[in-house]
């Protein structure tokens, strides 16, 4: 028997996975920096052309819906404010990093389709609850709830293919599955890489506890909108009784204070929206 696998000595054998990009740090420490000029932040952001390009691209895109063309960065930092721009720039550097993430365990485009697909959902229920001000966070929680099972494929593809052939059995759930194999899950996995990376405590916990939201402690009803989000995220079908179904089945769920009746609604703006989401990250 192959011995377990440590989470943080398999997340360090990768140095481009072990830390984010040097730019999104010096970037981030600008923006937490209230001295610090529009000016200096958008100069650090264009010494990395093919960066700058993709934000404009996003902030350009019909999910935020600005009505005038934001041609700078300058520009951009006026209108979204430092946060929102962050938010944005740590969407768009993860995104370049989960595709380099190659693996022959499952298709990538398919997983990248429904970390998208998550997230939308993910905010579009956020506007539902009384969170609001966490929407732009909640957005890369959903992008990121399987980053652990990408890792996992990338750096562990025989012990992948295991738990894949007993996913397939269904005998359990895939994160009981790979705690069987690995000794942890890939929500373990996940948020133990988004905490090494210093990202900020919701997203710590959303990823940690998205399949057992009533174990969380701190940010428990966006913990419940991940999970939904992500159940429903593999439903194409609108009707009211089977999404009522499913948000039902979420044990705990009316703390995060959500009607099943806005479900049939909210699915069908998250479609609006979903291959409009995907172009950005393109």
């Amino acid at each position: 028997m192959k011995p377990k696998p440590d989470m943080r000595s398999l997340i360090n054998e990768d140095l481009e996975l072990s830390s984010l990009p040097d730019i999104y740090n010096r970037i981030a420490n600008l923006l937490n920096d209230e001295d610090s000029t529009h000016e200096q932040i958008s100069q650090v952001i264009s010494s990395d052309p093919a960066l700058c390009v993709r934000i404009l691209k996003v902030v350009n895109s019909s999910f935020y819906g600005y009505p005038q063309q934001i041609s700078t960065i300058i520009q951009a930092i006026g209108i979204l404010g430092r946060r929102s721009l962050r938010n944005i720039i740590l969407s768009t550097i993860v995104a370049g990093m989960c595709r380099r993430m190659r693996n022959d365990i499952f298709d990538l485009e398919t997983y990248w389709r429904h970390s998208v697909r998550t997230a939308v959902l993910s905010k579009l229920l956020l506007m539902y609850s009384n969170q609001k001000a966490e929407a732009e966070s909640i957005f890369i929680a959903g992008l990121l709830h399987d980053i652990g099972k990408l890792v996992i494929a990338h750096q562990l593809p025989d012990q992948a293919s295991e738990i894949q052939i007993q996913v397939l059995e269904g005998k359990q759930k895939p994160w009981q599955i790979e705690k069987n194999i690995l000794g942890f899950s890939h929500t373990e996995l996940g948020a133990q890489l988004v905490k090494q990376w210093n990202l900020p405590e919701l997203l710590v916990e959303t990823i940690h506890y998205h399949h057992e939201p009533q174990q969380a402690t701190h940010c428990q009803i966006c913990c419940y909108i991940i999970s939904l989000a992500d159940q429903l995220s593999h439903i194409n079908d609108y009707d009211a009784d089977v999404l009522s179904h499913v948000l039902h089945s979420i044990s705990g769920w009316p703390v995060a204070e959500i009607n099943a009746e806005i479900l049939p609604a909210l699915m069908e703006d998250a479609n609006e929206q979903f291959e409009s989401v995907l172009a950005m990250f393109a």
